[in-house]
């Protein structure tokens, strides 16, 4: 993806994606390159100490994410379901609004 393409899909504010970018490339944990269609366009990509930290950290960002939905009934899950999907249709409008 290319760093905008990053901010698009998170939400993230354009300048937090560029600090990030600019840290994880320093720390060698994703790459860049031009994309081979567009020039113009960089083009980032997990690096090999990238996917290590990511095999690390993705188990346990399920196992904390389903403590945590465990609580909560079939029909409170659903709600939840609910809520984020219109705060997430809400942030998107914002962000094409811009």
């Amino acid at each position: 993806l290319s760093a905008i393409e990053v901010a698009d899909r998170t939400a993230m504010d354009k300048v937090a994606v560029s600090r990030a970018v600019a840290s994880l490339l320093q720390d060698g944990r994703i790459t860049r390159e031009a994309d081979r269609a567009d020039r113009r366009r960089s083009v980032l990509a997990l690096s090999l100490a990238g996917f290590a930290l990511y095999d690390q950290i993705a188990p346990l960002a399920l196992e904390q994410e389903q403590r945590l939905l465990a609580v909560l009934s079939p029909a409170e899950r659903k709600a939840l379901d609910g809520i984020l999907d219109k705060l997430v249709t809400l942030g998107i409008a914002a962000l094409v609004a811009r």
